[in-house]
């Protein structure tokens, strides 16, 4: 919940409309409209810098949650009735600049086609209702007793984004996957299976490194060596029988491929597989509905004997319902092999090998759970700690006792989020309007 960055906005939108130069000729009828402004503006400077530590405290607390989803609402309508006054002063100051000045002809423009004293009473008394709510925010706010957040560190943080999959990635890069490998490897190419073109699924929760062990397989020699023809093709949460047809058109062609037309890619893609033997691999599927699959199964069965489907997925019903014959049900990292990729990740910088750093990691780690993705998580979050305490200060976060759920964040995401910039926290609130993929 990226609060702060719509309380930023806000703000930014405040001074825009106080600093518009039009406005000098539109005191008169806007005078109780820069009152209200500058209320919501003082509210909102009151609020923001308390906003940091609400966010970390949300998770553990019912009450500060509860707390900022209110203030979220009230700072969206703000933001709503703010953009509406902006998008006004624009208006104003384009169709004064084509009449002419705007000290001789606005009021005529306006006398003409528009009710000004109309729009700022409507105006004003949104304000007012909007500074009233508020009003009501900052008296539940003080029983909480926020703390102002300290910014001075926060400077260089890293974030990792979850981007289109692709199938490269350096062996040298993969830790403690040796034996899931050679397990999915003896599967694809020596076990046998009565279907011509079987399934092979990788299965287990975010985070477990299903994509990077798909890639190491993918360009494993033998691999390589055994199919005539190997694609990879990015699923995600849209599960579009067409699109995926196209993709895979794309990823064994090289050149683009745009035809919708399903008993054309039917064709096309007989001619592209045209009894070869292939290795596809759709990473990241999510889907649950049989009719789909079939529908893309039915393009793919023009392979030769011995072509192979390599599934990536959270979901065994997933796996299920793509009819996958054998699956590697994927786990956590040995303790061993989650203390080097947690080592490798955050001692490539200056940071000391020193004993007390090695006891706190250890202990850190261990809350991982084996997950990779959370283990480079906080080895990307540590390598900008370099004090004892700020390693001691994670480890005791009380974000590790909380109770985990499969639709809940992870602690360690959590922790690597609230440690974020302020500037770069604001992208959360635009992210969250865009879907995925």
């Amino acid at each position: 919940m990226a609060v702060e960055a719509i309380l930023v906005k806000a703000l930014e939108l405040i001074v825009d409309l106080t600093a518009a130069p039009v406005l000098q000729y539109l005191r008169p009828i806007w005078g109780g409209v820069d009152g209200e402004l500058e209320k919501l503006n003082r509210y909102l400077l009151q609020i923001k810098p308390l906003v940091e530590d609400a966010e970390e405290r949300q998770l553990m607390d019912q009450a500060v949650k509860s707390w900022l989803m209110m203030l979220r609402d009230v700072a969206y309508d703000a933001d709503d009735i703010l953009d509406q006054a902006n998008t006004h002063v624009l208006l104003i100051q384009r169709k004064a600049q084509f009449y002419g000045s705007l000290k001789s002809k606005v009021r005529d423009f306006f006398s003409l086609h528009h009710n000004p004293l109309l729009f700022q009473l409507q105006l004003g008394h949104k304000l007012r209702s909007i500074n009233k709510r508020i009003d009501d925010v900052i008296e539940e706010m003080h029983k909480f007793n926020f703390k102002v957040a300290d910014n001075n560190n926060n400077n260089n943080r890293p974030w990792r984004n979850r981007p289109q999959t692709h199938s490269y990635v350096p062996d040298s890069e993969v830790i403690g996957r040796d034996e899931d490998k050679e397990q999915i490897v003896q599967m694809l190419i020596h076990d046998h299976f009565e279907e011509k073109v079987a399934v092979v699924s990788i299965v287990g929760m975010g985070g477990l490194g299903k994509t990077t062990l798909a890639q190491l397989i993918y360009r494993d020699r033998n691999v390589k060596n055994h199919f005539q023809l190997c694609i990879w093709v990015c699923v995600s949460d849209d599960f579009d029988v067409a699109k995926l047809a196209r993709n895979i058109m794309l990823a064994s062609s090289k050149k683009p491929y745009a035809d919708t037309n399903m008993e054309v890619l039917h064709q096309d893609l007989r001619q592209v597989l045209g009894q070869k033997r292939y290795l596809l691999v759709l990473d990241d599927v999510w889907n649950e509905d049989h009719m789909k699959w079939d529908a893309l199964r039915h393009l793919l069965l023009d392979g030769a004997e011995g072509s192979r489907i390599l599934v990536t997925t959270r979901n065994d019903n997933c796996s299920r319902i793509m009819g996958a014959k054998k699956s590697c049900l994927l786990q956590g990292l040995s303790e061993e092999s989650s203390w080097a990729l947690f080592e490798r990740t955050v001692f490539t910088t200056s940071l000391s090998r020193q004993p007390k750093f090695l006891e706190i990691g250890k202990k850190i780690i261990n809350k991982c759970k084996g997950l990779p993705l959370a283990i480079q998580v906080m080895g990307s979050l540590m390598q900008s700690k370099i004090e004892e305490s700020q390693w001691q200060a994670v480890l005791d976060n009380e974000i590790w006792d909380i109770p985990r759920a499969t639709d809940k964040i992870r602690p360690e995401l959590w922790l690597s989020y609230v440690n974020l910039p302020s500037e770069v926290k604001k992208c959360f609130a635009f992210c969250v309007l865009l879907s995925e993929g």
